[in-house]
């Protein structure tokens, strides 16, 4: 709660500070106009607003979340699962990871923190309407898709939600045939709402790549397509995960990556294919 601002910290409150509120609203709901992470502005503008440049309460803002965050990991693996003992270990191993430290201390995670919020958040909610036995109705489905939109205003990695409400739809309620009229039932019941949160995230990437801010003018975020790249990557992020335990080489990587999604089948789960399928996802945006 006693930690400074950060560099990105004020580097983040200029940006939004010199843009008048409209723009920062606007770009929460034309969330396709390509206004970078405009949700993690309201964070910064709002608490300044009322405190100003004290720390304090965009440390508490940010504990909060977080703590929020870590009951959404719990119920979230709880409930596809269907194990508390899973639940509790997913804390463990990911919630409370060291590797995530900086989540604790520096404000300038808020980002990370308010995607996470929304993209389990819509994960949660969206289990729990399945679990039940019913399709979303209306309401439903506009809260899904809302929080969605505030995925991807929050950080750009959240563009691989729809992927992991389509997996969700796939493993547990999959077409009852491959032909057309049972495949048709099927995208207009189940797979509706994957479907239109997909076409929600493909309007914001394009909106990204297009816009004024056009992370393609940006060299560190410009996309990189390469296969060695991604399991490179990979291989530090596993590194820091399991804090310097397993240090894989790409080619290793890519045999870990595998073997898991083939344990999960053999083992016949849906919820580790679920989260292999996801591990090998979730991770492409970085």
């Amino acid at each position: 709660l006693t930690s400074w601002f950060s560099d990105d910290d004020f580097m983040n409150m200029h940006y939004y500070w010199s843009r008048p509120w409209t723009t920062l609203l606007k770009g929460n709901v034309l969330f396709f106009s390509g206004e970078p992470r405009p949700l993690g502005g309201l964070y910064y503008m709002a608490i300044h607003w009322i405190w100003g440049l004290n720390p304090l309460p965009y440390r508490v803002g940010a504990l909060i979340l977080i703590s929020l965050n870590l009951l959404l990991l719990f119920l979230v693996v709880r409930e596809l699962s269907g194990s508390l003992e899973a639940a509790c270990l997913s804390l463990i191993v990911t919630g409370l990871n060291e590797s995530f430290i900086l989540l604790y201390y520096d404000t300038g995670m808020i980002f990370d923190a308010l995607a996470f919020f929304c993209y389990y958040g819509t994960l949660y909610y969206y289990v729990r309407i399945r679990k039940s036995g019913r399709l979303p109705a209306l309401r439903d489905t506009l809260l899904v898709l809302i929080l969605c939109v505030g995925a991807l205003n929050a950080k750009e990695i959240a563009v691989s939600l729809p992927i992991a409400l389509l997996l969700y739809e796939l493993l547990w309620h999959p077409p009852a045939g491959i032909r057309l009229v049972e495949l048709k039932r099927w995208v207009i019941g189940p797979a509706k709402i994957a479907l239109l949160s997909g076409a929600l995230t493909l309007t914001y990437i394009v909106g990204l790549a297009t816009g004024p801010s056009s992370v393609m003018n940006m060299g560190v975020y410009r996309p990189r397509p390469s296969l060695y790249l991604y399991l490179e990557n990979y291989v530090t992020y596993m590194q820091r995960w399991s804090l310097e335990v397993l240090r894989p080489r790409p080619t290793g990587m890519l045999g870990i990556l595998l073997a898991t999604f083939v344990i999960a089948r053999l083992l016949g789960r849906k919820h580790l294919v679920f989260a292999s399928l996801m591990a090998m996802v979730s991770v492409l945006p970085l």
